[in-house]
């Protein structure tokens, strides 16, 4: 046995289960200078007893046993740990164990009286498989103690389904599980369906997979924790990657709403004329040119209002600059009340104004 297979080795907790005690004590000392830790049995109901109170890495049992036998000891370990390996040890050729034996999985089969040497291999095939799987949940712990550090929300999917969510991201949903996120209804139970958004009547599998196609894109969704104010949305910006073997995806939401709300108000400025608080010259001439589109295509009526104020130099002239601005915001709150919500209402130019009136005619 090379230095790094005993090393290896003695990782291993075994579990050995034999009812007769002359081959229990032999192939227990071959056991005991090899493995790490071993526990003996002498029937299923002590091996299945220490198996509970113990959880070793292996087990190997004999079949014909009493009480509890080797294939029904199994059965039970294998409702509680599918994974487990499993090696059965006997000195029969019967059908029906070895097709029960194939049912629950077994790993391996050693004909008695076993030889050290086939036993050997055994055990060190299992050791490999055991210390990779330690490596990778260790791996995994790593990962998730790193991703529960950062304060942006991290969410791991496979398909339609979170499988795994850090603590920012369990926190905003406020529940204490991926498995309690997933029984709320998921990121459709906090998305808020604004119209412009890219996820608007979209599966989550669906438009996940697109932000991950699309790493140079900007994605923003609008998120609610629950009992939050619909009409305050935290905005989140979305990175996505795949990640294993393309199977999941790996998305950060980053949260950016000081940001967006900062953008929307520059972008409100750009567009509303600052003393009436309507809209501008620049959002007007914009919006006529898509009515415009939007009729034709669709053959859909279409009016505008243009009109001003009468004498309004006068006004400016006689009571002042200050009471020519108030008659101007009095005059955009009156029209204001008697337009659609559909309809776009603009200032033009000093006493200019004009209204558009999508889907309308000079008769109504």
């Amino acid at each position: 046995m090379s230095g790094e297979q005993g090393n290896t080795l003695s990782l291993l907790r075994v579990l050995y289960v034999e009812d007769e005690p002359v081959i229990r004590e032999a192939l227990g000392r071959f056991l005991r200078r090899r493995v790490g830790t071993l526990y003996e049995a002498a029937d299923g109901e002590e091996g299945l007893k220490l198996f509970e109170q113990e959880r070793p890495d292996l087990v190997i049992t004999d079949i014909r046993m009493p009480r509890m036998n080797g294939l029904e000891m199994a059965e039970s370990i294998r409702a509680v740990d599918r994974d487990i390996p499993i090696i059965i040890t006997t000195a029969f050729n019967d059908e029906n164990y070895f097709i029960r034996a194939i049912d629950l999985g077994i790993d391996k089969f050693l004909k008695k009286p076993i030889e050290n040497s086939h036993l050997a291999e055994a055990l060190s095939r299992v050791a490999r498989l055991t210390l990779q799987q330690r490596q990778l949940e260790e791996k995994s712990r790593l990962i998730s103690a790193i991703l529960d550090n950062i304060s942006e929300l991290v969410m791991i999917a496979h398909g339609k389904e979170a499988t795994f969510l850090n603590n920012a991201f369990l926190e905003f949903a406020q529940v204490d599980s991926v498995e309690a996120f997933r029984e709320m209804g998921g990121i459709d139970r906090l998305l808020l369906d604004k119209d412009d958004a890219f996820y608007k009547e979209r599966s989550f599998e669906e438009w996940l997979q697109e932000v991950c196609a699309n790493p140079d894109r900007e994605y923003i969704v609008h998120m609610v924790p629950p009992g939050g104010l619909k009409s305050q949305p935290g905005a989140f910006m979305v990175r996505a990657n795949h990640i294993s073997d393309q199977t999941g995806i790996l998305a950060t939401f980053i949260d950016v709403t000081g940001l967006e709300r900062e953008r929307e108000r520059i972008s409100k400025i750009a567009i509303t004329d600052p003393l009436t608080e309507i809209y501008n010259r620049k959002k007007f001439t914009d919006e006529l040119e898509r009515e415009l589109q939007r009729s034709l295509r669709y053959r859909q009526k279409l009016s505008l209002i243009i009109f001003d104020i009468d004498h309004f130099k006068e006004v400016n002239d006689t009571y002042g600059h200050q009471v020519g601005d108030t008659v101007l915001q009095e005059l955009t709150q009156l029209v204001r009340e008697h337009i659609r919500k559909s309809d776009l209402f603009a200032r033009y130019g000093g006493e200019e104004f004009v209204v558009l009136l999508p889907e309308n005619d000079l008769q109504a």
